[in-house]
């Protein structure tokens, strides 16, 4: 089995450098998934995750730059976006992470799905999807103020989020399985 590949980046917050951050992030994953792996199929999946998770954080945590963890084994491709902006609050999320474990809260809903904040500790937030099944026909103004979170949520197989309190950091994190 290979060593897993990881590097750390260091990218611009700005709408200017996507394209060039996602070129350069996608790069570096192509040139290091296993030979088993469509390399297609992945590099759309990741590419609408990263154009998300820099979007969002150009749009929201308010800071001239943000860090990408990007480590790939044999299995599974894991991406940490960081930085030390504002923190995210999807609602009330102070009193959110008040419930215990398991907690789920609804973010969001149109007439295609429902996306949740379940809780899974006093810092830390998985997001989930649930396809609604309602025939009623989709209206544009419906669409939910969290979409790029539910991109990301249904690109991945596990996307969440968590905050250190202490050092201001904000960690939104996915997975992708390869197998």
């Amino acid at each position: 089995m290979a060593e897993p590949a990881s590097k750390q980046f260091l990218l611009p917050n700005t709408r200017q450098s996507i394209k060039a951050s996602v070129q350069e992030l996608l790069d570096f994953i192509v040139n290091h998934i296993p030979a088993h792996v469509n390399k297609e199929g992945i590099s759309f999946k990741t590419e609408v995750i990263l154009i998300e998770l820099l979007t969002n954080g150009i749009k929201h945590a308010g800071t001239m730059e943000t860090f990408l963890d990007i480590t790939i084994d044999e299995q599974t491709i894991y991406i940490d976006k960081k930085d030390f902006g504002n923190r995210y609050q999807p609602g009330n999320i102070t009193s959110l992470l008040i419930h215990d474990p398991g907690y789920r809260e609804l973010l969001t809903q149109d007439s295609l799905h429902s996306m949740y904040a379940v809780v899974e500790s006093e810092t830390k937030l998985q997001f989930v999807c649930e396809e609604v099944n309602d025939d009623a026909a989709l209206q544009i103004s419906d669409l939910m103020e969290h979409f790029g979170l539910l991109i990301i949520t249904k690109a991945s197989d596990r996307f969440t989020y968590e905050y250190d309190i202490d050092m201001g950091l904000n960690t939104f994190s996915v997975l992708i399985d390869l197998a």
